[in-house]
């Protein structure tokens, strides 16, 4: 396997005691083991995947609020962790399948057509220009994580940076698969951009912005097909 380049950080400051505590339980009862099957596909009634879940709000409210569905977790932040698994209660860990590291290492275990919902939210948007081949929303990687999802399954994306909106539209405006189901009808007017919608929990980044009067935008696609 070709040794992939990762930006952003892994670490940040000390985990307090519970957080730590949180990591060294419950990590090893939901830690995906790379370059084996993941047998939990085989039984699962549905299996979502959310890239970069940063504090985890958002997962943990969705597993919790979705009992039938099994939910992959990506995150190369290890603080991120800890406060995701401190939210996730005991009896829904088994529905939970955590990746401490890039999403790339992930997708060949990822059965084609198997993922229901993948959700991006609020990556970072690396607002540099000389940066933006960092963003993780980027042709070469849709390519890859597109054929997972299934006909008819829903595809979440959402951010509060300007620039980054511009290039989310132009990429997914591309991709013929997809039909936009939900979103602004013009980045030109953020006043008139739809609030997020019923059944999608916010994360702390997005609650940051909102303080900030900084509008954010919110992107739900479909995969065509029967």
């Amino acid at each position: 396997m070709h040794k992939l380049h990762f930006y952003g950080r892994r670490k940040g400051k000390a985990l307090r005691p519970r957080a730590q505590n949180a990591l060294d339980y419950k990590l090893p009862q939901v830690l995906i083991p790379l370059e084996t099957p993941l047998s939990f596909f085989e039984d699962a009634q549905e299996v979502w995947l959310e890239i970069g879940f940063g504090g985890g709000e958002h997962l943990a409210s969705q597993l919790k609020n979705n009992p039938h569905v099994h939910i992959i977790g990506v995150e190369p932040f290890m603080n991120g962790v800890a406060s995701l698994l401190k939210a996730v209660e005991d009896p829904d860990l088994p529905r939970l399948h955590l990746l401490p590291d890039d999403v790339r290492l992930l997708l060949p275990q990822i059965p084609e057509k198997s993922l229901s919902r993948i959700f991006v939210l609020f990556p970072d948007p690396w607002p540099k220009k000389r940066h933006h081949m960092r963003r993780l929303l980027q042709k070469e990687f849709l390519d890859l994580l597109l054929p997972k999802l299934k006909p008819g399954g829903i595809f979440r994306v959402a951010s509060d940076h300007a620039d980054y909106l511009i290039h989310i539209h132009e990429i997914f405006h591309e991709r013929f698969e997809l039909e936009k189901v939900f979103g602004p009808l013009s980045l030109e007017t953020p006043e008139n951009w739809p609030a997020r919608p019923e059944g999608w929990p916010p994360t702390r980044y997005e609650q940051k912005a909102l303080r900030q009067a900084i509008p954010c935008a919110y992107y739900e696609f479909r995969k065509r097909g029967a």
